[in-house]
């Protein structure tokens, strides 16, 4: 059970990619979201080009394979900000 299913928020403020992924330990239920850029160039992206790579990736977060890969994974990239646009 995460904190998340606690916790009553009106909106969530993602400060940058560092926080995006957030929002997706609430899932099922879906945030209002605001989403400040600061530094657009690097936008928390680590390749995930085997298996091995998903998996070291994936496991800091605790969150499923399929949360990953469905609001996370763009491509073969992990892609922090991606999270932020997906849900």
């Amino acid at each position: 059970m995460t904190i998340g299913r606690k916790v009553m928020i009106a909106t969530y403020h993602v400060n940058d990619y560092h926080g995006a992924w957030v929002p997706l330990y609430f899932l099922p239920r879906v945030l209002p979201v605001c989403l400040s850029l600061h530094d657009a160039e690097f936008k928390g992206l680590w390749p995930l080009r085997i298996k091995e790579e998903a998996n070291e990736v994936f496991c800091p977060f605790n969150l499923s394979k399929d949360i990953c890969t469905r609001y996370v994974q763009s491509g073969n990239i992990f892609n922090l900000l991606h999270a932020a646009a997906s849900f």
